[in-house]
Parts: structure tokens; sequence; C-alpha cells
């Protein structure tokens, strides 16, 4: 839908395109963001989401008519820009600064989980292919007060330039600005979906951001697998004691008994989110098998060979409900097998679990046979 003389124009009820629109900073409240996380331990997570006052967009509609759109999806916090936006017949007159990037702005939940991240750079990725636009001369704009995270750096080699609507001054008209898809809204957080386009653009496109070679191909007389673990650690300013969910209690005797099965194949057990963001794609870019609990460290089920497998484990605490992995490995026609832990006694305290020696064996060779029957054949 088209209004204010093509200066707002709605897709489908989930994102926007603005024209000629401006921010003013002094109509917003909340925190800058950016901050290191030992200065905000214990901050309350309302605290980082700004709220925006009726002004704080301006944008010009001849005519007097005021701007009537509707973003239909619940707890859509473009609603709320929405009601921020004041329109005027003529110019603005108020904002010396031009921004002529064409921009994206972005709300972010959950900022330090990689796959809710991950739902927001897809997003961002569509409005790229949507607009044909480089992603060079495409800028950022957090509209949000989280401090700083591990995932910041990646928001910057993905696109050109990455600013926080917290650190604006002074009022700032921008030519060219989207409001993006709420992450919860995306492609990729619906995972009843049959099928999601451009997968495996966004994995090229990620890829070739880091300059990670995508030449692997499956040898299964020399077979990769991964396993990824999770362990405690300060992420966020909520969880202060960095106590984390899902952890394999047995994690090295798993790696030793998949090893000692499979002398040939390298088998590899890490935590993957100690490694920069290039050394993590770089590993999964030439990951055959990749195997954990559930976690958001999986999302990389995106950026795995298109050959590839994932052999995914559940606590008993967990319903296996949670299909996001699941899901990912469906849409990009990826081998996927799955565990679930139903013996109390292989729950232990601080959320580890027990993992049967002769399970993960058993479904890593499992998948060795069915990917390598199909290797021998071609």
């Amino acid at each position: 839908m088209t209004l204010c003389n093509g200066n707002f124009v709605g897709y489908k009820n989930l994102f926007a395109h603005l024209r000629h629109v401006q921010i003013n900073p002094s109509l917003s409240f909340g925190r800058k963001g950016g901050e290191s996380i030992e200065k905000v331990i214990g901050q309350p997570e309302k605290q980082e989401y700004l709220t925006l006052r009726k002004g704080y967009f301006t944008m010009k509609c001849k005519g007097g008519q005021g701007l009537h759109y509707n973003f239909n999806k619940p707890k859509d916090h473009l609603k709320q820009w929405l009601a921020a936006v004041q329109t005027k017949i003529g110019n603005h007159g108020e904002s010396l600064i031009v921004n002529r990037n064409f921009t994206i702005a972005v709300t972010r939940y959950e900022y330090v989980n990689l796959y809710h991240t991950m739902t927001d750079w897809f997003n961002a990725f569509l409005v790229l292919l949507v607009f044909k636009k480089n992603p060079n001369t495409a800028s950022v704009l957090f509209v949000d007060g989280h401090p700083a995270g591990d995932l910041d750096s990646v928001w910057g080699t993905l696109f050109g330039n990455v600013s926080r609507a917290g650190h604006m001054t002074d009022a700032v008209m921008f030519d060219d600005l989207i409001w993006s898809i709420n992450g919860y809204n995306s492609l990729l957080n619906q995972h009843s979906l049959p099928h999601v386009p451009y997968l495996e653009e966004f994995r090229e496109f990620f890829l070739s951001r880091y300059n990670i070679p995508d030449d692997k191909k499956l040898d299964c007389q020399n077979l990769s697998i991964l396993f990824i673990w999770r362990r405690d650690y300060v992420s966020h300013p909520r969880n202060p004691a960095g106590k984390i969910k899902r952890k394999i209690r047995n994690h090295m005797e798993l790696q030793r008994a998949v090893q000692q099965v499979f002398p040939y194949h390298s088998v590899q057990g890490l935590q993957i989110d100690k490694l920069s963001m290039k050394e993590q794609l770089n590993l999964i870019a030439k990951t055959d098998i990749l195997i954990g609990m559930h976690g958001a460290g999986l999302s990389f089920t995106l950026f795995l060979p298109q050959h590839a497998s994932l052999i995914e484990l559940f606590p008993r605490y967990l319903a296996t409900k949670n299909n996001h992995f699941q899901a990912m490995a469906k849409w990009r026609n990826l081998h996927y097998l799955r565990w679930q832990n139903r013996d109390r006694q292989n729950e232990f305290p601080d959320f580890y679990t027990y993992i049967p020696i002769d399970i993960v064996v058993d479904k890593v060779n499992e998948t060795v046979n069915r990917k390598c029957k199909e290797w021998m054949k071609s």
C-alpha cells in the first residue's frame, strides 16, 4: 500500500519503505545502547527498548492526509513506530543533516542469541534482494538500547555501516529508510512452512562476506564430524551467573567414542562461540555431520554444505516440538536425526544431561551409512 504520495509504502503488513523521513532523537527515551555488559549487569530488559514519542518520525504528506496502515502481527513494534509518525503538509524545515544511504532500521530481540539474530540478518538480507541493493552501500540502524554483544560485529561485516539510534544527537533526514520485519515474524521463525525461499542465496551471501570458500565436497574417506558444546557464560545483563540449560555431561566420552569408531575421519568438539565468527563459519562450511544439544548454535545448520547432516539431541525436560533446527534442515534438504533422553537418571544438576554413548554412535553410523551409500552410487 502506497501512502503520503509515495513517501510510505507498506509491504504485506510486515515492513515498510519510507522516503524523506526525519528522525528526531529528542523524542526517544531509553538506554543509548552499546555499553559494556559489566556496566549494566542486572539492567531490566524493558530499559533496552526505546520509547518513541509522536514526532520521532516526521514525513511529508500532501493534502494533510494522515498515515493509516496496519501492521497486523501481535506484539509488532512497528505499530509503535507508526504511532510515532508525525505527518506534515509542507517541508520539515528542521533537519540540517541528510543521510542518503539506504538504511534498514531494526529493533533486535534476544540480541545475543544466534538464532534470533539470524532471523534479523535474514530479514535484512531479504530487504537487500527486494530493493536490489549492494550490502556495501546499505546501512543498518539499531532502534534499541541493548548493550554491546558478541554478535554486534557481524552486522558490520554483513552491511556497509551500522549505527545506534540512541547515539544520535541531532535530527537527521533519511532519504531511504526501511522499517525491517520484526524478527519474531521472520520466515525463519515459522517452522511449519514447507519451504523458505533464498536460503542458499543467504548462505552464499553470508560466507562471501567473510571470504569463506564454498568448495566442500562429500568425501566418505575423510568425513568431518563436529560436536558443538554448550557451556555456562555471561551473555546479557539478566544472567549474571551465566547459567544455561541443555549441557552434555559426558562430552569428551562421546567425542572419543565416535573417533574410535571412525578413526579415519576428523572428529572435533568445541564451544563454537569461543571462536571468531570467521573461524566459526570456516569450520561449519567444512562440516559433514553436525551434532549438538538443541540450542542457538545449531542455527549454523543454515551454513552447512548442501550434502551435510544434523543430529540434534534433547534433554528430558525440553519438548521436541521445539523444531527450529529440524525445520532448517528440512528447508535445505539436509539429512536430520534427533534423540531425546527419556531416563530421569540421565539428568544431573545444573542442567547437565548424560548422553548414552551407543545412542550417538548409532546415530552417526546411520548417518554415515546413508550419506556414503549415496556417495558410492554417484
